[in-house]
């Protein structure tokens, strides 16, 4: 497991995977994928509403990565969000003064 930093893409109330994009990571690009939301708490506060997003809202999540390449067969990976330890509201890039 690691800490990310997670741009939320799609919140999934059907129990289907949510949908990110990792921004804090060495790669030139950030990159999207799918993940399971395993953090309970956190996934009921969304549903009842207690938490909402906006668009652009991130989050500080322990998020654990499996590799798996059985035998000869095909690299898979698949991700996990284990714990949201912060949610970071979208801020708006300041415009300069004239504009």
């Amino acid at each position: 497991t690691t800490e990310a930093i997670l741009a939320v893409e799609r919140i999934a109330f059907d129990g289907g995977p949510w949908r990110f994009t990792r921004l804090d990571t060495d790669q030139a690009v950030p990159y999207a994928f799918q993940a399971e939301m395993v953090d309970e708490e956190f996934r009921h506060k969304v549903e009842e509403s207690k938490i909402a997003f906006r668009n652009g809202d991130r989050i500080k999540a322990q998020l654990e990565i499996t590799d798996r390449k059985p035998g000869k067969g095909r690299h898979t990976r698949s991700w996990r969000i284990i714990q949201v330890n912060q949610i970071i509201p979208y801020t708006p890039p300041s415009t300069l003064p004239g504009l």
